[in-house]
């Protein structure tokens, strides 16, 4: 999916996964699928309204919920407000190969157009191809 336009216990932090392309990456994982799509949905509103260039993506690692929002960096009072929402999880640090999937899926949205969703039946495999 391509967007543009509890209790924490350890705030999230951006990682770079490709400083050249400036990507930006933040995930979190989460106790259920009710916090991640809580969060999910408050990132989607933030992206929509923000001028940035992010995609927001839920899914399952390790049958564990995850939120990772994936693109160029933002403005620095969007990735606050970014940071705030994935607070209610925990940070987390996904595969290099997820990262390239999802950057992959990115780069394929961002061709269809400026906003972009796709939804996959859980227990499915994630297409990588």
């Amino acid at each position: 999916m391509r967007y543009r336009k509890s209790m924490p216990e350890k705030e999230s932090r951006p990682t770079r996964e490709n400083e050249e392309e400036g990507s930006y990456i933040r995930a979190a994982r989460y106790t259920s699928d009710e916090l991640a799509l809580s969060a999910y949905n408050e990132a989607q509103i933030i992206l929509f309204a923000a001028d940035c260039d992010l995609s927001a993506y839920r899914l399952r690692y390790r049958d564990v919920p995850h939120v990772v929002l994936i693109g160029s960096s933002p403005p620095s009072d969007i990735d606050a407000k970014l940071a705030q929402v994935l607070a209610n999880g925990l940070q987390a640090e996904l595969p290099p190969e997820i990262c390239s999937t999802l950057m992959r899926r990115r780069r394929q949205a961002r061709q269809l157009g400026p906003w972009v969703e796709g939804h996959y039946r859980p227990g499915r495999p994630f297409p990588t191809g």
